[in-house]
């Protein structure tokens, strides 16, 4: 059996999601045409060396582009506008659009040197659009209502080909557009398998792609932006990832991974873009995931995790569509707030908790203490808008960590080796001079309810320990 990668609408998913939010995603495992054959198409004479992989179809039209071949069928709705016909050629809407944003990816993927897609450079990539009525070996080629699409291998050519739904009104109300994220969002599954064979179980075992599968979905989900920055469908997901930031950055649970995103967005925007994730996918096959990161960075993901968590506290500060990321934050109106980070709130491997206290006034005192022994902890501290985060190791005793005058966030990181989750005491205040009294165990003086922060609208994102300066 092969591991196959999508986008899956899960039942979980940000309940009733509003149009543009998107549809929940995730990988699954059913490989629709592996190794499948069916009579050739001529090849374009421009591209001559390039074959069609061919299966045994029927009721199919298709089209030809450089790299790609698009087939469908006639089972669709021709008063759907996005599968109109408006100039005549016999090719919907849907079709041009998919064959274009197809191109246009490669083109940009291609650009940014990133490795050729699985088997482009032998065969043109098949894109079938499901439900329309073709038919591959007398059975109709269909997917799940449930599925934007899906990237699969066909073993027997050893190239990618991809499944796209004829329809996401549920999902969406800019089909087209959503349509041309997705083409990008797939295609990258296919240029990550020409480094990191995802589809086989003996070079991939199960367990290993469980562990790794969040770093895949997220940098395909980043390249939507890349190859399609006015779509913004990512941004749902990004809502979800950032509505439990203290669950392991690396978990999974058909929709989290997608919302992952951001991280490898604040890589790309911060820390080299494309030769990072180009030396990430290099090595990840024979090192795996984190260690590649970490090589990739000079050794350095644990600062750069601890940077990115204190980024996420207030996106909108730092990355363009961050006022539509809403992280989860507990507020407090005014100081001293002394927080128990345990049970449901303990804090998983890369994983934070976000704190936002207001009326800080002078220096801002804090402690943290662990609960069980073994972790390895960092503080981002960020001043009112506009003024340089820090990062601090934090101590069980109180400690000055900066000065502010209004809001304060904090990012609470996990940056322990092991996967368990971690407890921990946060106690922060402030003081003119010297270090304030210690606050009565379980109290939180002035605090808010526990609330789910952040406002606006728009769509993306995420340096050394000790007192070093963010972005120096």
């Amino acid at each position: 059996m092969h591991k196959g990668i999508g986008i899956l609408v899960a039942v979980l998913c940000l309940a009733a999601p509003a149009a543009g939010a998107g549809a929940g995603r995730c990988g699954i495992r059913d490989p629709l045409l592996d190794g499948a054959r069916l009579s050739p198409l001529r090849p374009l004479a421009r591209a001559a060396a390039r074959e069609a992989v061919s299966v045994d179809t029927g009721g199919a039209h298709t089209l030809l582009t450089d790299h790609f071949r698009v087939v469908w069928g006639d089972g669709y709705d021709p008063w759907d506008p996005d599968w109109a016909d408006p100039d005549g050629d016999g090719i919907p809407a849907w079709v041009s659009t998919l064959a274009g944003a197809l191109e246009a990816a490669y083109e940009v993927q291609s650009e940014l040197g990133f490795p050729e897609p699985y088997g482009s450079d032998r065969y043109y990539l098949d894109a079938y659009v499901a439900n329309t009525g073709v038919a591959k070996d007398g059975a109709a080629v269909t997917i799940s209502s449930g599925y934007y699409a899906v990237t699969e291998v066909n073993t027997a050519f050893e190239t990618a080909y991809f499944v796209f739904n004829d329809d996401f009104s549920s999902f969406t109300g800019d089909e087209l557009g959503v349509l041309r994220a997705t083409a990008a969002h797939e295609l990258f599954h296919a240029v990550q398998r020409a480094d990191y064979p995802w589809d086989d179980e003996d070079l991939i075992p199960d367990a290993r792609w469980d562990a790794e599968k969040w770093w895949f979905e997220a940098t395909a989900t980043w390249m939507e932006e890349v190859c399609a920055p006015d779509v913004d469908d990512y941004v749902g997901y990004v809502r979800e990832f950032l509505s439990a930031p203290w669950e392991p950055l690396s978990s999974t649970d058909g929709l989290r991974e997608y919302g992952a995103a951001i991280f490898p967005g604040y890589l790309w925007l911060r820390e080299g873009g494309a030769p990072l994730w180009q030396a990430v996918f290099a090595s990840a096959r024979q090192d795996g995931v984190v260690a590649a990161l970490d090589a990739a960075l000079g050794g350095r993901l644990q600062q750069v995790v601890a940077a990115f968590w204190i980024s996420a506290a207030h996106p909108e500060d730092l990355w363009p569509d961050g006022g539509g990321f809403g992280p989860r934050l507990s507020s407090y109106a005014v100081p001293p707030v002394d927080l128990d980070l345990s049970g449901s709130r303990a804090v998983g491997r890369f994983g934070a908790h976000l704190v936002r206290i207001g009326s800080i006034h002078g220096t801002v005192w804090g402690s943290v203490e662990p609960a069980d022994p073994g972790g390895a902890w960092a503080v981002g501290v960020a001043g009112p808008t506009g003024d340089p985060p820090d990062l601090v190791t934090p101590a069980a005793d109180p400690a000055p960590w900066s000065s502010a005058d209004g809001t304060v966030y904090l990012a609470v990181v996990n940056l322990s080796a092991a996967d368990a989750d971690r407890a921990v005491r946060l106690w922060v205040s402030d003081a003119e001079e010297g270090p304030p009294r210690e606050a009565p165990p379980g109290s939180e003086e002035g605090a808010e309810a526990l609330s789910s922060g952040g406002a606006g609208t728009g769509g993306c994102f995420l340096v050394e320990l000790g007192r070093s300066t963010f972005f120096p």
